[in-house]
Formats: structure tokens, C-alpha cells, sequence
């Protein structure tokens, strides 16, 4: 994986973000059959992309012909960790889109705006492999416990197709004896119990991280489950309030910045938040309901066949 500065990996990060956020645009715009604008979203995805690949640079330039430029530069020639083929689908977009040629792109335009999407997909993917990028285990080691002293960290293993109808397993770690590879100890060790349970589409399981800090412990942070696919009108959208958001495939977390004292008072800022102005129509309610329902909030930490997105850290409001 390439090295990069702790300046570079924000710039690469939040450029990711939006990268994901036109893709999965581009996609609810081909199931409208809108070629010409998903082509259109499909080329800001490549571009912001490419910002990330080339995050290093840290160039303050906003002009498209420049970042296109160093991408063919850096990517175009010689051997490389992105192949040239994502070099091609860049060039082949903006072409399209100095052309204002979105309308006459081939014999089919479903299956060449199809083929786009799935090249700019693994445009995507290359980079975000190649990218140092803050998950949680990592940011729950070296961001939240340097900030807060906690007593423990909670988490559960469940099934996220069904809120209420599978088994889930609840696992509690000590704060002070709290590692990245305590993620994967965890994640082991509810298998196991999954497995002796003998529960159904046990390959669907993940583990969450849950907002309560500790089993017999009276303090919360505000997790929102984001059902959004535009990163920039939701960081307006959170702009007052303070935190990290990571991006988690077709939608985002937001996780608070703030301990919350009391269970009352978890449940009050939640509330306030799910029926704000600003988030109501992106905070997921049934993710709401399900989190007063239980009496703590779980967000998605690994991945399985059906949740193949690591969430990562792509915007922090402090």
C-alpha cells in the first residue's frame, strides 16, 4: 500500500467519499434510464477518484484539465499500481463530457453507460486498496480512546438483514485493553458462538460497534445510520454538529463527537436529530426506532457477502 502523509490520507479520504457518493448516483440514474446525466456522474466519480490516486500532489488547482493531466502522467506510462485501463476510462469521459456528447455514446446506451459504471466501480476499488484509509478498529484505537477515557467498548455480532428476528451476540472489551486486534478476536469468538447456536445465514453475520461505552455503563455516543448518496449536502446538513462520518457503501455513519451522560440523554439528542430539519429525510428511522427500541445504537464495523463495504473515515467535523 503506498505511503502517504497524514495530510495526504484526509485529502485522498474525503475524495473517496465523494467518489462513492456520484457513483452510487450514477446508478439510481441508470435504473432511470438517464444515460447522458449518469455519464455525466460517472465522470465527476472517475475525477474525484483520481484525486484520491493522486492525493500526494496536494495541488490546490480546481481545474479539470490539470488533475486529468497528472492522473495520464502519473498513471499513463510505465508500470504502475493502477492499471492503464482506469487512465482510459478517465480520458474517455471527460472527452465526453468537454463534448457535450452524452447523448450519442454508442450503438447502446444502456450497455455503454453500464460498462462505464462498472470500470469506474473498480476504479474505485483500486485506488480505495491502495489507500491508507482510516476504518474503524484503526480509528477507535488511535482517534476516539485518545480523546475520551473510557472503561469499555461494546460490540455485537448480527445479522443486518433482520433488526429484530436473529440471534445477535453481545461482546464487551476493556478500553485500556483495547487494539486493533481485539476487532478480530471478537469477530472470532462470535463466530464460534454463532456457529454452536446454529443460526441460519450465519455468512451474512458482521460485527457493530454499539454507542453504549460498556455493558454497566451509563454514557453514549450519537451514532446516525445516513441514507444518503450525496456527501456534500450531508456535510451542510451536519455542519453544526461535531464528529466523524464514514462512508459505508450506499450510505454513511455519523458518529459524535461528544460523550452523552445518561441513557435519557442519548435518547433525547437521537430523537432531536432523527426529526431535525437538516437530517429527517437521511437518517435511516428505522435504524432510530430499532436503537430506542433496544436501548443502544450499532453501526457496521466489517463486511460479509451481502455487506462487501468496509466502512472508512471520509469527513471529520471536530
Amino acid at each position: 500500500m503506498r505511503p502517504l502523509s497524514a495530510n495526504a490520507k484526509v485529502l485522498a479520504a474525503e475524495a473517496l467519499g465523494v467518489a462513492y457518493s456520484q457513483l452510487d448516483s450514477a446508478r439510481a440514474l441508470i435504473r432511470q434510464r438517464k444515460w447522458d446525466s449518469a455519464l455525466g456522474r460517472l465522470y465527476f466519480a472517475a475525477f474525484h477518484a483520481s484525486h484520491a490516486a493522486l492525493a500526494d500532489r496536494e495541488s490546490k488547482s480546481k481545474r479539470h484539465t490539470f488533475w486529468v493531466s497528472e492522473f495520464n502522467r502519473r498513471f499513463g506510462r510505465g508500470r504502475s499500481w493502477l492499471p492503464k485501463l482506469y487512465v482510459r476510462t478517465l480520458n474517455r469521459l471527460y472527452k465526453l463530457r468537454e463534448d457535450h456528447d452524452y447523448e450519442d455514446v454508442g450503438p447502446s446506451d444502456k450497455r455503454f453507460t453500464q460498462a462505464m459504471a462498472t470500470r469506474v466501480d473498480r476504479l474505485l476499488n483500486a485506488v480505495r486498496r491502495n489507500t491508507p484509509l482510516l476504518r474503524y478498529p484503526e480509528f477507535i484505537a488511535t482517534v476516539l480512546l485518545t480523546r475520551h477515557v473510557l472503561e469499555a467498548l461494546e460490540f455485537d455480532y448480527y445479522c443486518p438483514k433482520s433488526y429484530f428476528h436473529k440471534e445477535r451476540i453481545q461482546l464487551q472489551v476493556k478500553a485500556a485493553e483495547f487494539t486493533v486486534g481485539s476487532v478480530r478476536k471478537v469477530r472470532r469468538a462470535a463466530q464460534g458462538t454463532i456457529h454452536a447456536l446454529k443460526a441460519s445465514r450465519q455468512h451474512e453475520y458482521v460485527l457493530g460497534w454499539n454507542n453504549r461505552l460498556g455493558q454497566a455503563c451509563d454514557k453514549y455516543l450519537l451514532f446516525l445510520d445516513l441514507d444518503t448518496e450525496e456527501l456534500p449536502p450531508l456535510k451542510a446538513a451536519l455542519r453544526e454538529r461535531h464528529g466523524w462520518l464514514f462512508k459505508s457503501g450506499a450510505g454513511f455513519h455519523f458518529v459524535g463527537r461528544d460523550i452523552l451522560s445518561s441513557d435519557a440523554l442519548w435518547r433525547r439528542r437521537l430523537t432531536q436529530a432523527a426529526r431535525s430539519t437538516a437530517l429527517k429525510k437521511r437518517v435511516d428511522q428505522r435504524h432510530v426506532d430499532f436503537s430506542l427500541r433496544r436501548g443502544y445504537s450499532t453501526l457496521r464495523m466489517t463486511d460479509s457477502p451481502t455487506k462487501p463495504f468496509v466502512p472508512f473515515l471520509c469527513w471529520q467535523n471536530l
